[in-house]
């Protein structure tokens, strides 16, 4: 479903970018407008005729929101365009529902015995030190045309299964035009020698047009990532 609904609106814009926690490349991206109608069916029903103002709106959401400055006026990205209130609320419950979903998925991510990895990015192993590298990698925000990934890397002891370094860093994907991700220092914790916790959190911000006026608005995210290894050698593991 994600595919064809990404191609859509690849082929319309003409643009992909990317842009992440580390780095970020300019590029020539068109403006875009995407209407009200690109969300579903649903959301647009059950708000229809419920406001009247697009103040009451935000006030309804206690959605942050702040109006779009000259420079950014300039650039002219939108990722939404609104004529109404009642489209202003569709779109900002897709927003709110897609956050508490994103907060609410906890996975534990680990190396399978025989696979030797499950999302596995990168390997690597240091016969010297007797070192292996795993990045394992997770959605961490999910709004199907744009969605923020999560990556852990962990550096371990294969035989132990013994972590010895963790770093974790993050990424806006798919059409990020209209929007940006700012992300804080993500927290890493220690659960056991073979297992680490990564707590990412952030602001993601979207351009848009209501009513005709551009405004920008903001939304917290937080996302929980556990990752684990498993140690080459038999016997029960100590989570």
């Amino acid at each position: 479903m994600r595919k064809g609904i990404l191609s859509l609106f690849l082929i319309a814009s003409l643009s992909f970018t990317l842009s992440t926690s580390v780095f970020a490349e300019n590029n020539s991206t068109p403006a875009m407008k995407n209407s009200a109608e690109s969300l579903p069916s649903s959301y647009l029903l059950k708000y229809k005729g419920k406001f009247r103002s697009f103040d009451q709106v935000y006030a309804a959401f206690g959605q942050e929101v702040r109006p779009m400055t000259n420079a950014e006026k300039a650039k002219g990205e939108y990722a939404y365009s609104v004529q109404t209130p009642d489209e202003l609320a569709a779109l900002l419950s897709y927003m709110k529902d897609q956050k508490e979903l994103a907060e609410s998925q906890v996975q534990t991510v680990y190396m399978d015995k025989e696979s030797r990895s499950l999302n596995t990015l990168t390997k690597s192993l240091n016969s010297r030190e007797n070192i292996k590298t795993e990045t394992f990698e997770e959605n961490i925000y999910d709004n199907y045309l744009y969605w923020i990934k999560g990556y852990v890397t962990i550096d371990y002891v294969p035989r132990s299964g013994k972590i010895t370094k963790t770093t974790s860093r993050s990424a806006l994907l798919g059409v990020t035009y209209g929007h940006t991700w700012k992300p804080e220092t993500p927290r890493i914790s220690v659960l056991s020698d073979i297992k680490r916790q990564v707590i990412f959190e952030g602001v993601v911000t979207t351009n848009i047009v209501a009513g005709g006026i551009g405004e920008v608005i903001s939304t917290d995210v937080s996302h929980t990532m556990i990752v684990q290894s498993v140690p080459t050698i038999e016997g029960p593991i100590k989570n």
